[in-house]
């Protein structure tokens, strides 16, 4: 391949990479993209043929004016949106400069066109695609623009002449991949160290909000149904404080409802309350007590049509970049101002106690005991028609008094004579809870929760409705939790008495968990589940990298540099400090070789180690070689003296006492294993490492 062609080939690589960057921003319309693609093709064709159009420049000037005022009438009068219309722009302007590739400020102008579409996508965009192509942007610029300085060089000084194909040797690849190589490095270190800002000047397209239902101020019963077979992503939640999957059920707390009308619940209490960042820059919101710990997550929150944000019942504060404002209301919901256009991140911590999945009880939020009778006379309001209910539920609780106890029965009564399942039957109740209680006696989790809620009101407990979401999959990839909307939930919280007050608000989900009723849903595959923590990852640590990120950056490098040198310096420490001036000649000479005598010692002594152990394990396989490893790592150590006999009935295993017969067979006997026994040895290594 000549120069010429490969110079040609390579700036419409360059070309094909701004129109990668372009279909990110989804401003322009595929069919648009394909035709900007299809021009790529039948101009790279021109181009090699050196069959190029001869427009006159009075008419490029006039396409290129009326580009400019399409671009104009775009963005004022239809999109409104900076990135969108510059997108649109500057593809067209490419597609028909690809026409018009003759003098070398020609294709620098290509090249310009395509990095200005890198600009772009990179504000409109949080795809990880974006990664992939800024790579493949930066090799192909590198290599474009090596070459292209290498043209206009030998142009100016060759007076004509074709330029020989030895340049292009095997060095000059490699050094120009070395260079992308060393940029892209230059190029991530450049962007964890230059300080983050919070706005930018180009306006990001915002992201269609996904529609979750459950989230506003009502609720019909069986709404959920239809939204726990969708397998969206409406958040991901790094627990950054536990490396293994949750032992306790986590429940994001959504919205609290207070009124039941016999189909729907309804949000009814409609006081809150602004709260605004303390001093440390965090929203701390109301006080929890008897919590045996605080459970921190890093929440990244997809958009949707709710402005509700959600944490671990019950949470205690929130910090991150979000507005200045947030809204509380009477029942401990948390919302932002208005719905997100994009993805939030922000850290939540909760008080939680983990009591295991048999009450799934957590500890709840403290009311005042001034409010005490309030809560009683709003949380034990009962529709008519649920007659029937009430009689069940003073049949369940008969001769039980504590309000704590009527509540295990009556969760614990829905979880055992109840089915679970997504698609209930309609029966022949008068409402949906009669038809649930009595007569079908199936359905999911609005249903169990709603007749707990009621049942426990007619029996005096006040309760309220909680919508939210459960859990969801544990990624082991990434160390973070996989919320779907499918994981959309509702429970009970229940105002009990307890020792230190009138009344403190208590989780309890009366639902069968998921594994006891066979409608467990698939796991994600693990290539799947690591592809995401990738999402997850860029997402935490390129989108939503921020200034208080580099920080806790800095000062993470700082403490272990600090720590590196501080440990340097104990090491070299002496109980005494002597000055040199001060020691005499002959205790100079005596100290010297006291010196110089140790290390011949300890040299003498490890090749003498080195040679012993050498001879103790020449001609021995490598099978006993890897056994005696494995045990060595445990603490397992045979010593010289004992005979491999002796050590495998000390050790008293299957595995050790198998490798030792087939070692000393070989050894002594000069035994020739057979395909069996070398399999079986095998299989004896592998459960030994994994038993240890």
């Amino acid at each position: 391949m000549n120069f010429s062609t490969y110079f040609t080939i390579i700036s419409y690589l360059m070309a094909g990479t701004g129109l990668a960057a372009s279909a990110l921003t989804a401003a322009v319309s595929p069919f648009a993209l394909f035709t900007a693609v299809l021009v790529l093709g039948i101009g790279l064709f021109l181009n090699l043929k050196a069959q190029f159009l001869n427009i006159p420049k009075f008419l490029w000037n006039a396409f290129a004016l009326s580009l400019f005022a399409f671009f104009a009438i775009d963005y004022f009068f239809i999109s409104n949106l900076l990135l969108d219309s510059a997108s649109r722009f500057l593809t067209i302007i490419m597609a028909a400069k690809l026409f018009d590739l003759k003098t070398n400020r020609d294709y620098l102008t290509l090249y310009i066109l395509a990095f200005f579409q890198l600009l772009a996508a990179s504000a409109a965009t949080t795809n990880l695609t974006f990664l992939f192509v800024f790579i493949l942007y930066i090799i192909v610029g590198i290599w474009t623009l090596v070459i292209f300085n290498l043209k206009k060089d030998w142009e100016e000084k060759a007076q004509g002449q074709t330029m020989p194909r030895a340049i292009l040797g095997p060095k000059f690849f490699i050094a120009t991949l070395g260079l992308a190589i060393f940029s892209l490095i230059i190029t991530f270190a450049l962007f964890f160290i230059i300080p983050r800002i919070g706005t930018g000047f180009f306006q990001k397209k915002p992201s269609p909000p996904m529609k979750v239902t459950g989230f506003s101020g009502k609720v019909d019963l069986g709404e959920l149904g239809a939204v726990k077979m969708d397998e969206r992503v409406v958040m991901r939640v790094g627990l950054p404080e536990l490396d293994n999957p949750p032992q306790f059920p986590i429940y994001f707390r959504g919205i609290a409802l207070d009124n039941y009308d016999g189909i729907s619940w309804k949000q009814t209490i409609k006081q809150s309350s602004f709260i605004a960042r303390n001093t440390a820059g965090v929203f701390a919101l109301k006080n929890t007590s008897g919590a045996e710990d605080i459970l921190k997550q890093e929440i990244l929150l997809e958009p949707i049509e709710t402005d509700v944000l959600f944490a671990a019942s019950f949470g205690t504060a929130l910090s991150g970049p979000l507005p200045t404002r947030l809204r509380v209301d009477s029942m401990d919901s948390i919302y932002l101002l208005r719905p997100p256009l994009a993805r939030i991140e922000y850290t939540a911590y909760s008080a939680v106690t983990k009591e295991g999945q048999g009450v799934k009880e957590s500890k709840g939020q403290r009311v005042k005991e001034s409010e005490s009778q309030r809560v009683k006379e709003i949380y034990l309001q009962i529709p008519d028609g649920v007659e029937a209910a009430a009689e069940l539920a003073k049949k369940i609780t008969k001769g039980i008094e504590a309000p704590y106890l009527k509540t295990i029965a009556i969760q614990e009564f829905l979880q055992k004579n109840y089915k679970y399942t997504l698609n209930p039957k309609k029966n022949e109740g008068k409402t949906p809870l009669d038809d649930f209680l009595f007569y079908s006696k199936e359905g999911y989790c609005e249903h169990y929760a709603t007749a707990m809620a009621i049942m426990l009101r007619t029996v005096n407990v006040p309760t309220r409705l909680v919508t939210g979401f459960l859990q969801g999959e544990w990624n082991r990839f990434g160390n973070y939790l996989l919320v779907r909307q499918r994981d959309a939930h509702s429970w009970v919280e229940a105002y009990l008495p307890t020792e230190k007050s009138k009344g403190d608000w208590f989780t309890f989900d009366p639902t069968p968990s998921a594994e006891t009723v066979g409608e467990m849903p698939l796991p994600m595959s693990a290539l799947n589940l690591y592809l995401d923590s990738i999402r997850w990852r860029w997402n935490r640590y390129i989108v939503h990298y921020t200034f208080l990120d580099q920080l806790a950056a800095a000062r993470n490098i700082d403490t272990r540099f600090s720590y590196f040198f501080y440990n340097i310096k104990n090491s070299f420490a002496k109980p005494k400090e002597y000055k040199w001036k001060e020691i005499k000649g002959g205790q100079g000479i005596i100290i010297s070789g006291a010196i110089l005598l140790f290390l011949f010692l300890f040299i003498f002594l490890r090749r003498s180690q080195a040679k012993k152990k050498a001879g103790q394990f020449k001609n021995t396989p490598a099978f006993y070689i890897e056994m005696l490893k494995i045990l060595h790592r445990k603490g397992i150590k045979k010593t010289i003296g004992k005979t491999p006999l002796e050590f495998a009935m000390e050790l008293n295993r299957k595995e050790v006492e198998v490798l030792t017969e087939l070692y000393l067979k070989i050894r002594y006997g000069r035994y020739m294993p057979n395909d069996y026994e070398i399999t079986n040895a095998k299989k004896s290594l592998a459960y030994l490492k994994k038993a240890l």
